[in-house]
């Protein structure tokens, strides 16, 4: 991981801020995974150190599709405690509505591939009726995805147990 991203190790369990975009467009939305791996996830990625989320979300989309995303309003903080099968993870991650502008080439791509560093990124869109069929991590987006909040809510996600939700 390059040093300017917010991150650490703490004994077992890793620390990262990170920011993620919900990017819905005719009744769909863009998710990306890992080639290879068996879930996704929205799309997004780590903060680097003097970066807001904000402009780090805009960086990572720069990179991951190529596209000059507008940043709307904050949906979700999410407190996201999990493990990935080799450690446990402790992740803040913020969650913004997201626009892409028309004419970009991802609204019409049915699967777009990236590299990022050693691995490679496949972003496809999935039509938000049929979410319940994937799987979507951290589970919370299966059912938060098709009904955005109004205010900013609070997540407390730990994996295996229920959330803890609040709204301000």
């Amino acid at each position: 991981m390059p040093d300017d991203m917010v991150w650490f190790d703490k004994g077992d369990v890793r620390f990262m801020l990170c920011t993620r975009g919900v990017i819905i467009h005719r009744e769909r939305v863009l998710l990306f995974n890992v080639v290879g791996w068996d879930w996704w996830g929205l799309p997004g990625g780590r903060v680097e150190m003097q970066e807001t989320t904000e402009q780090a979300l805009v960086r990572e989309m720069q990179e991951e599709i190529s596209a000059d995303v507008r940043v709307g309003r904050l949906l979700w903080v999410v407190e996201n405690f999990f493990n990935n099968g080799e450690r446990d993870f402790h992740e803040v991650g913020m969650y913004y509505a997201v626009t892409v502008p028309e004419g970009s080439p991802i609204l019409e791509e049915e699967e777009h591939r990236c590299q990022d560093g050693p691995v490679m990124l496949r972003f496809r869109w999935f039509p938000l009726s049929e979410l319940a069929a994937i799987t979507l991590h951290p589970l919370f987006l299966k059912d938060g995805l098709t009904r955005i909040p109004e205010h900013t809510e609070h997540i407390v996600w730990r994996e295996g147990v229920d959330t803890l939700t609040s709204a301000p």
